[in-house]
This record gives C-alpha cells, sequence and structure tokens, in this order.
C-alpha cells in the first residue's frame, strides 16, 4: 500500500466517524425536535466533500501541459552561452554567481520546481554524482565547458602486492609539449616519458612494502619547468605469494633469468631441471601430482618437459587446470608424438611457418632501445584465444584462453634474457609479471570496494561490499559509522562524505579498505574530465519531446486547498448553528 492509499483510508475512516456522529446525534433528539433532512443530508455531503477536497489538496490530478526544457549551469557554466528561448535556467551550487538567475540546491529540487520539464542541457563540466540519478530517464544535451590545462585522466590498480609491477595509465591537456614522470615516496624519479598526440601516457613502477605510499606524478613543460604535481596513492597489501612450479628439459639462459626473476618478485619457486640419463636437479617438492597441483598457482614448463610428461602427467596437468591451476608453456623446439594433438584438443592450432625469428618488442619510450630478440617460426591459432604479447609489427608471441576454471597459455618468445643482458631488466621483469598475473590462478577480488578511484573533500563517495556493521576512520583519528544499505542496487553499499583531505580507512568486521581523499581545490582537471564522462554518458540516451507536446504534470494545490478550507469553514459554521433544527 502506498501513501495516497494509506490517506485515501484515513479520510474515508475521518468521514464515516463525523458522518457517525451526525447520525448519533439525530437518533439521541426527539422526534419534534430532530433536525431536518437537509441539515442532516448536508452535514454527511460537506463531511464527505471536505475530505475528498483535503485527499485532493495533497495529491492534485495531473493536469496536461506542454513539454518544457530546463538549462541547468554547472561548475564553469555561464548563462551567456545559453541561446535565447532554450528554456528557464537555472543554477545548481558549484555554477558561478549571476544576476537574475535561480539558484537551486540540486537537479531534483529544479525539477520538482518545473514537473513540465522533459528535456534538461546542460552547460559546464558536468553533472556530480549526488545529481546523476535525478537525470535518468531524461533527454539529456550536454555542451561541456572547455576541459582546463593539466592531469585529466589518471588510473592505476587499486591495490597491488609487494615485489610486483604496477602500471599508472593517464591523459594531459596541454596546448604545449610536456614531459610526465613518475616519483617515488622518497622523491626518486622512477619512470618518465613524453605523452602521445592524444595525451595519453603510461608509467610503471614496482610495489615496495606493503602500506599505503604516495607516489607523485610531475608533468614538466618547456625548460623542464614544474607545471603539475600529483599525488598518487598506492595501496601495497600484502599477500600470500605467488606458487610457481617450473619444469625445464635442460638448463639454459632463459630458464636462468626466468628464476631470478621469480626470485627478486618474491615468488614461491618449485623447479625441476633434466639433466638427462635419468639425472635432475630439484627444488622444494615439485611433484607432478594432484596434491602439489592444488597448492600451485601457475605451471610454467618448455616443450621438451611437455613432451616428458607422457599422456598420463599431461591429463594430470590438465585436470588440475580445469580446476583453477594456470599453464604457461614455452615452445622453443618441435613437439613430439601426441603432444601436438593434446594441445588442438585444447582448442590450439600450432604449425610451422618460415616467419623471420628475429624480432623486436614495442619499445615505446623505452630507453635504452630494446635489443632484438627470437622466436620460433610458428602460427598459433585458437578461436577464443587473446593475444598476450604482440611484436612491434603487431604479430602475436603469446597467447592464452580459459579452459574450466584455470587458463593455459603459448609462449613462442625465445629469449627473453636478452633484455636482462641489454640493460632493460625492468622490461624483462615486466613481461613475466604481466604473463604471470595474466594465467596464474585466480585470486579472490577486495571484499571492500570504492566505486570512485578519485575521491575530493565534501565530495560523496560510494563504498559498497559491505555486509555488517562499518566505519571509516578518518586521518584526524575520528571514527563515522556508515549506514548501510539494504534495497535495490544500494544493497551493501553506503554513501559517506570526507571533511579532511588524506588517507582514511573503512573497517568492517571482515576487510578493511584504505583510501585516499583530495583536498577540494586538488586536481581540477581530473575533476572536470570526471564530470564531463559521467555526463556524457547520459547525454543522447533519449530524444527530446517537441515544444507542442503535452505530457501529464502535477496540478496546483492552491485551488484544492481553498475549496476545501470552504467546506470545512461551512461544515463547522452548520454543526454549530441551530439552522434546520424544528422548533
Amino acid at each position: 500500500m502506498n501513501i495516497p492509499q494509506v490517506c485515501i483510508a484515513l479520510l474515508v475512516l475521518a468521514a464515516c466517524v463525523g458522518v457517525g456522529r451526525v447520525l448519533y446525534g439525530v437518533q439521541r433528539t426527539d422526534r419534534q425536535s430532530r433536525p431536518k433532512a437537509w441539515r442532516v443530508t448536508a452535514l454527511v455531503l460537506l463531511q464527505f466533500g471536505s475530505a475528498a477536497l483535503l485527499y485532493f489538496t495533497l495529491f492534485p490530478p495531473d493536469r496536461l501541459a506542454p513539454a518544457q526544457k530546463l538549462v541547468v549551469l554547472t561548475a564553469q557554466g555561464k548563462a551567456v552561452d545559453v541561446a535565447p528561448g532554450e528554456g528557464r535556467i537555472v543554477a545548481l551550487p558549484e555554477a558561478p554567481a549571476e544576476a537574475g538567475i535561480t539558484r537551486v540546491p540540486d537537479l531534483a529540487g529544479a525539477l520538482r520546481r518545473h514537473p513540465g520539464a522533459t528535456s534538461v542541457q546542460i552547460l559546464g563540466d558536468g553533472l556530480p554524482l549526488r545529481d546523476i540519478d535525478a537525470a535518468r530517464g531524461l533527454a539529456v544535451v550536454f555542451k561541456p565547458a572547455p576541459l582546463p590545462d593539466g592531469l585529466i585522466g589518471l588510473s592505476w590498480p587499486p591495490q597491488v602486492s609487494p615485489g610486483m609491477r604496477w602500471q599508472l595509465h593517464g591523459r594531459v591537456h596541454y596546448r604545449q609539449p610536456v614531459t610526465v614522470e613518475l616519483l617515488d615516496p622518497g622523491n626518486a624519479v622512477v619512470a618518465s616519458t613524453t605523452p602521445d598526440a592524444q595525451g595519453g601516457f603510461s608509467l610503471s613502477d614496482g610495489a615496495r612494502s606493503a602500506g599505503q605510499s604516495l607516489y607523485r606524478v610531475r608533468v614538466l613543460g618547456p625548460g623542464k619547468k614544474p607545471l603539475e604535481i600529483l599525488d598518487v596513492p598506492v595501496w601495497v597489501e600484502k599477500t600470500a605469494p605467488l606458487r610457481v612450479l617450473m619444469l625445464s628439459g635442460g638448463p639454459n639462459p632463459e630458464l636462468k633469468y626466468i628464476r631470478r626473476w621469480a626470485s627478486d618478485a618474491g615468488i614461491e619457486l618449485e623447479s625441476r631441471i633434466a639433466l638427462g640419463q635419468g639425472m635432475q636437479i630439484q627444488t622444494g617438492n615439485a611433484g607432478l601430482n594432484d596434491a602439489n597441483l592444488r597448492e600451485q598457482d601457475l605451471v610454467i614448463l618448455d616443450e621438451r618437459a611437455w613432451n616428458g610428461l607422457g599422456a598420463g602427467g599431461r591429463r594430470t596437468l590438465v585436470e588440475a587446470m580445469n580446476g583453477g591451476l594456470g599453464i604457461l608453456l614455452r615452445l622453443t623446439g618441435p613437439l613430439v608424438g601426441s603432444a601436438g594433438g593434446e594441445l588442438r584438443a585444447l582448442g590450439f592450432s600450432v604449425q610451422e611457418t618460415n616467419a623471420v625469428q628475429g624480432i623486436r618488442l614495442p619499445e615505446g619510450r623505452q630507453r635504452p632501445t630494446l635489443p632484438e630478440l627470437s622466436r620460433r617460426p610458428l602460427r598459433v591459432q585458437s578461436p577464443d584465444g587473446v593475444v598476450l604479447l604482440r611484436t612491434d609489427k603487431n604479430e602475436p608471441l603469446a597467447i592464452w584462453r580459459a579452459q574450466g576454471q584455470g587458463r593455459i597459455g603459448l609462449w613462442w618468445l625465445t629469449d627473453t634474457y636478452k633484455l636482462a643482458l641489454g640493460g632493460a631488466s625492468s622490461r624483462h621483469g615486466q613481461l613475466w609479471a604481466e604473463a604471470a598475473a595474466t594465467v596464474a590462478r585466480a585470486r579472490d577480488n577486495p571484499a571492500l570496494q570504492n566505486r570512485q578511484q578519485h575521491v575530493w573533500v565534501d565530495q560523496r563517495s560510494v563504498i559498497c561490499g559491505l555486509s555488517d556493521k562499518a566505519a571509516v576512520r578518518e586521518p584526524d583519528g575520528r571514527t563515522s559509522q556508515l549506514l548501510i544499505g539494504t534495497k535495490g542496487v544500494n544493497t551493501g553499499c553506503s554513501a559517506f562524505w570526507p571533511r579532511r583531505a588524506g588517507w582514511h580507512a573503512v573497517n568492517s568486521k571482515t576487510a578493511q579498505l584504505p583510501f585516499y581523499v583530495r583536498a577540494a581545490g586538488e586536481a581540477p582537471g581530473l575533476k572536470a574530465n570526471a564530470l564531463r564522462e559521467g555526463t556524457m554518458v547520459l547525454a543522447g540516451g533519449r530524444p527530446a519531446a517537441g515544444a507542442t507536446t503535452k505530457i501529464p504534470v502535477p496540478g496546483p494545490h492552491w485551488p484544492y486547498f481553498l475549496a476545501w478550507l470552504l467546506v470545512t469553514a461551512l461544515l463547522w459554521a452548520l454543526e454549530r448553528s441551530r439552522l434546520g433544527w424544528r422548533k
């Protein structure tokens, strides 16, 4: 039962009680002195009339009115940019103050004041998160203001593990050539690049010890003049290290440097290297059985080890992969026997070709220049495969596909160790870190998530994944309890308006989520672009109604209120007068 239905029930009940009082009074009087029939009828009709008019005062019936257009000024929006006759103009709190423009607290309030508005034209940076829901279902036309010079886009992983490399992707908007640098928490430059023609750039670094770290992005203009410096909060979460089993048909330089990368990255490595004549070097358990494979996240092996497993060993490995294990098969030589047929059964077509073996990786802004590498001359295809690595000519060097609950990848680049020897050890580590992270056994995502990567003071942020009592600890030590939604899309989510800049932490019984809050005036380019992108999603979804279109809108309240006041006054006067009584 909704609110109007509840009001109808209460008003009918009240009118019936009033009518009952009138009839009860008639029954208690003498027959000779009873009120006349017209008086009783008038009292009954006025009771129900008063109740009906009170209902229509609260919920007036809809009327047909011409569709209206509402012009909404947001941050950087100006009334001079509005063409004559575009519609009624209102300004949100973020818009510049202008004389003669009605200011409203939010878009929902503006729509209540102008119920006939079916289309909204938005000028300026765009709608904040507060007003996005109110604009859904309307025809939205967005005329964005020019973006300010500066960083307009930054994204990086919400959390990384110690020893793993992470990448920062961003975009700048400048009318002059700039250089972008990544500074570590000690203010040392760890990466530098020049943005491309669209302003995009990418920087990376290796995660250090667990905890909360503040990197910085620095934009340098001509003459190395700093144009903008922005904090990049990185949360390094201490997680269980990756567990890798490495199998090889013999020692070689490639194997040596993969093992060195695994050691530097903090990976728990077990290995078995065949030496011939039944001899082998083994570290850890390195057993190929169900119990050991359940403990592993990734198996890296070459084609000689794959051939040497036999049909039974390969079947055990595939069964473990169906249960979630990741397999990365390095193809550095020919497959023998049934090994190739089993790869076809796993969704890969592997064929020898006459392709040139010498290749180069995409360099980007890499310094020094990457050395030439070698590949196995193969053509590997898979209907649902995803390319993991390409040459500088966009030719695949590695491919993976999902199998059961796990993944399997084929890798036919044979000598990545030359990167380490050629002074590009970071590129070597990045290659293998990305391959391991892609193919290895999937891990659980963080229980708690902040829907916005960039959060500003006094701006709403939405935290999801909450299932019990949770609170936010602010930088000054103050704790704020969160009210968790229980219905619809907001189930398990809570809104929070931070008061201070700095590191915050959401604490619940099962998980913790640190997040960083920027000062209100920090990163204006990021804020403007975030508003722009959020508003553009709404624009163009529904066509605007024509100016002559009639639409139902709530009618005015005041006529029904005046009528209710008149009828109620007549009822009150008639009940207290002697008019209509027999003498």
